[in-house]
């Protein structure tokens, strides 16, 4: 990746890293932009996720690298997953169980399931409460002390962290990943 692209990329994450590390700076950002943009990040790593799923063929959807790593499609499930918790956390829903990482079809409808369950969570965010441990979960542990903008990156940080893994998995097939969606 070129300097300049790669100083992009960290200037336009910095937010993350400003508002989760000085609570003083967090209440200046408007609330209402941070989320705004976050979203339109968060919907471009949403179809690069989906992109990412698709890129690897059926007959090696099973593939790990060693007995100690996820297989490929568990990687997928374990997102739609996590997507499931902190969507619980935020709004108190219920969400589905996870399916067995046997079934690319299943585990796609189970990815899409998650996705937009963790959205609707997000869109019925009150945007004042972003900063403040106000969600579902605020009394339960692990999740006291997090607030709902904390619940969101967590949420952001573990999905873009098990795809950085699949286009990993994606290369040791010899496979092209598609292109990096920021």
């Amino acid at each position: 990746m070129h300097r300049r692209k790669s100083l992009e990329l960290i200037a336009g994450f910095s937010p993350f890293l400003l508002l989760s590390s000085n609570p003083v700076a967090s209440k200046n950002l408007d609330s209402y932009q941070w989320l705004k943009n976050f979203k339109v990040r968060w919907n471009n790593s949403q179809t690069y996720c989906f992109e990412i799923f698709d890129a690897m063929p059926s007959s090696d959807f099973n593939y790990r690298p060693n007995p100690e790593i996820m297989s490929y499609a568990k990687l997928f499930s374990h997102i739609g997953s996590g997507l499931n918790v902190y969507a619980e956390v935020l709004d108190g829903s219920v969400s589905d169980n996870e399916p067995e990482p046997n079934n690319k079809t299943a585990v796609s409808d189970y990815l899409n399931y998650a996705f937009a369950h963790f959205n609707k969570a997000l869109d019925e965010i009150n945007i004042d409460d972003l900063y403040n441990i106000k969600h579902a979960k605020s009394d339960v542990e692990p999740w006291k002390g997090f607030s709902i903008f904390d619940i969101i990156t967590l949420g952001y940080n573990h999905t873009i962290h098990h795809i950085a893994q699949a286009t990993v998995f994606l290369r040791l097939k010899n496979i092209v990943p598609p292109k990096y969606r920021f």
